[in-house]
């Protein structure tokens, strides 16, 4: 039976909804924090509603501020700023140790003491790739450029492996945002042919393009439609912007295949990849470019261009 530890991690709602189990109420104009101060927190965990002064646990509460000025961009970089969290990078599985207490082992039936909840939901075994907050950024910073956008189109591959989760983390994050996502859905380049004609006829004011084999391929397609259609557009890799695209947050490709066959290499020198760690891409970039985003009449902000890893003029 699972145990409800004494120390919980509690997230800000605009990037960081999924590891936690507390959550802030919205607080009325009389009971405004004071200056510097948190709002009231309501904690949860025990199926009833408590303040959280009025419960004998510890909280960590990050505010979206802090989470981008420490680039926070997936779930175990958040042991950087929580007292006694650990997160070992040994395996594809989110396992986090509070105080010591967890488990490094994985594999089915095998739970951690240690709860993990995504938006009220409980993992009971949470993939490390599930953890990463990339396409909840993407939209941030896609509604950061574009700000009255509340149409977005969505271009994806059902057929690509976690299309399906990837979807509804971007639409969730695009709603807590004011915004609505359109799928389209493109397995081969005819349905991408139709996507552009349903887009065209839409009244889309932005674009997000989830990465895959099928969209990297066509890349310089999309992003002479995206600029023919005067639609800013999101991408999921620095390969896309490279071809003329308007602005990526994610890894290179070329980056993670070279990760790739470094991993392959150890894994043919120790003749076995039992004892070899997962690896995943940890180099998540922000590309601009700005000579498309002056073709689209977009003026880039001071806070995007701070925090871009490359610019292209």
């Amino acid at each position: 039976m699972k145990f409800l530890l004494k120390s919980i991690i509690l997230s800000s709602a605009a990037i960081l909804p999924n590891v936690a189990v507390a959550q802030e109420a919205a607080p009325s104009s009389a009971d405004q924090p004071p200056l510097g101060g948190l709002e009231e927190i309501i904690v949860t965990a025990q199926r009833r509603s408590e303040r959280l002064q009025d419960v004998p646990i510890a909280v960590t509460a990050v505010t979206a501020n802090r989470l981008a000025a420490t680039r926070i961009e997936n779930a175990t970089d958040l042991a950087a700023l929580t007292p006694s969290l650990t997160v070992p990078a040994t395996q594809a599985y989110f396992q986090p140790r509070i105080r010591g207490v967890g488990t490094l082992a994985f594999g089915p039936g095998i739970e951690n003491p240690v709860a993990t909840y995504i938006d009220g939901v409980y993992l009971a075994q949470a993939n490390s790739s599930l953890l990463s907050f990339t396409d909840v950024e993407r939209v941030e910073v896609l509604k950061e450029l574009v700000p009255k956008a509340t149409r977005i189109a969505l271009l994806s591959n059902p057929e690509h492996s976690g299309e399906l989760g990837e979807y509804r983390v971007t639409e969730d994050a695009a709603k807590r945002l004011g915004a609505t996502i359109t799928r389209h859905l493109v397995r081969n380049p005819q349905e991408l042919t139709a996507a552009f004609s349903a887009i065209r006829a839409s009244p889309a004011e932005a674009m997000i393009v989830f990465p895959d084999s099928l969209t990297l391929v066509r890349r310089k397609e999309i992003a002479d439609f995206a600029a023919q259609a005067k639609i800013p557009c999101m991408y999921g890799w620095t390969e896309f912007v490279d071809a003329g695209g308007l602005i990526s947050y994610g890894p290179s490709i070329i980056e993670s295949f070279k990760l790739l066959a470094a991993y392959v290499d150890k894994v043919l020198k120790a003749g076995s990849a039992n004892n070899i760690p997962i690896e995943q891409v940890s180099a998540i970039k922000l590309t601009v470019n700005f000579g498309a985003a002056r073709a689209l009449g977009l003026n880039v902000p001071s806070s995007i261009l701070a925090r871009a890893d490359k610019v292209i003029e």
